[in-house]
């Protein structure tokens, strides 16, 4: 056990609602703990996000003390004991020490018990095994504390029994690797996921997106990815084979890209992938669509002549749009590792919105309402792509004037006006 050290109860951990739960749960010879990310995030000095508590108490004791004292409570997950209590208008999951006793590998059936020993052997990593109690002092049953002062990621006790009881740590060994390491990752954890890489497959594909969402946003996903790739596990993860050095070359022009445009860099080249993407990661209809449209966005600027100029990419974003053809630009930027002249990021940005022909001006000319509308209407737009768009009234009236000549063939009227 490492020696005991106190994290500052400062900021959320001060919160006074935390502080009431805490001594209420702990009464009567019991125990309560802040107990996970919580601990290790205060210690890393990173911004802490929820507040998980451990405790000694079964669930329906928990129940009867937070109702007793006034709070609300969700069962959350009662079976598994947590319970979710609100406290001073704040949610803190709590949950009862435990231990696994049968699993398969995406479930685990649990008994509950007294041990906080035990409840710490059963989780996943040292550094998330952490306890402290109200004053900030951390009981370490795992050696977290100095894995958390080498920044290493370590399975508790047999890597290979971790996994076996859930099949999504090794996803999640990736991705806290990619989050909180330096330095080379564990080696005894890299060998025992690829022993039980047959595993991911028994995964939801929501588990998987879940921490391939999060894995992409972590500050050593690069190293991560090389990783993965160098085991084979990107495709059957993502579904299909990933652009790593494109990747890595988008992410030094542009750092803080969000997070589907990373995973356009990665992966879609096509319309196509961001269908298979789907399928992978349980892509919602919006997110599929951003992405199958960038990939009609990626095709057609690479078919364009090189060097790129701003008419091309003006004519391209009116078509489109302005954000798919500045995310186009990036994705594109990254695998051609070249850098977008900034008159191409302000062509993309100040490519008009809308068109300036309407139905109601070509009715007003004398052309019955129909099909025949829309097909002025585009031709009109196709002169005024080809004049880069412009803003002069005379050459607007001249584009769709010789739009109506052209396809009206005497349908419009010879008393309509024409000015």
């Amino acid at each position: 056990m490492s020696p005991q050290r106190r994290i500052p109860m400062t900021g959320k951990l001060s919160h006074v609602g935390l502080h009431r739960l805490l001594a209420l749960l702990s009464r009567d010879n019991e125990q309560a703990y802040i107990v996970g990310g919580a601990v290790r995030n205060s210690l890393l000095g990173l911004p802490i996000d929820d507040i998980d508590i451990a405790t000694s108490l079964p669930p329906e004791a928990v129940i009867d003390r937070v109702t007793t004292a006034g709070m609300r409570y969700i069962p959350t997950g009662i079976d598994h004991g947590t319970v979710t209590v609100i406290a001073e208008e704040r949610p803190y999951e709590v949950t009862t020490f435990r231990e696994d006793y049968e699993t398969d590998g995406r479930h685990a059936r649990v008994r509950f018990g007294q041990s906080l020993r035990r409840d710490a052997e059963r989780r996943d990593f040292t550094i998330n095994a952490l306890y402290a109690d109200a004053s900030g002092f951390i009981t370490d049953p795992v050696g977290g504390i100095d894995d958390i002062n080498a920044r290493h990621v370590r399975f508790i006790g047999d890597p290979v029994r971790r996994i076996r009881e859930d099949y999504l740590r090794s996803l999640r060994f990736f991705r806290f690797t990619a989050r909180f390491a330096k330095g080379d990752a564990d080696e005894s954890a890299l060998i025992a996921i690829d022993q039980e890489r047959d595993g991911l497959a028994k995964l939801s594909r929501e588990r998987v997106r879940a921490e391939l969402m999060k894995l992409l946003e972590a500050p050593r996903v690069l190293y991560v990815l090389r990783l993965m790739a160098h085991r084979d596990l990107i495709d059957p993860v993502f579904g299909l084979p990933l652009d790593l050095e494109g990747f890595t070359r988008m992410l030094q022009h542009d750092p803080g890209a969000d997070l589907f445009l990373r995973l356009a860099a990665l992966a879609v080249h096509k319309p196509d992938d961001a269908l298979t993407l789907r399928e992978a990661m349980r892509l919602s209809n919006a997110e599929t669509d951003r992405l199958e449209k960038l990939g009609e966005v990626l095709m057609q600027l690479s078919a364009l002549p090189r060097p790129l100029n701003a008419k091309q990419i003006r004519k391209m974003a009116f078509r489109n749009g302005r954000r798919v053809t500045t995310d186009a630009l990036i994705v594109d930027m990254g695998r051609r590792d070249a850098k977008v002249d900034a008159e191409l990021w302000t062509a993309a940005g100040s490519a008009p919105t809308h068109s300036p022909f309407t139905g109601a001006m070509v009715i007003k000319r004398g052309v019955p309402a129909g099909p025949l509308i829309g097909q002025i209407i585009r031709h009109a737009e196709a002169g005024w792509e080809a004049s880069d768009f412009s803003s002069d009234a005379q050459i607007l009236q001249n584009l769709i004037s010789e739009a109506i000549a052209r396809y009206s063939d005497g349908v419009v009227s010879s008393s309509a006006p024409q000015g």
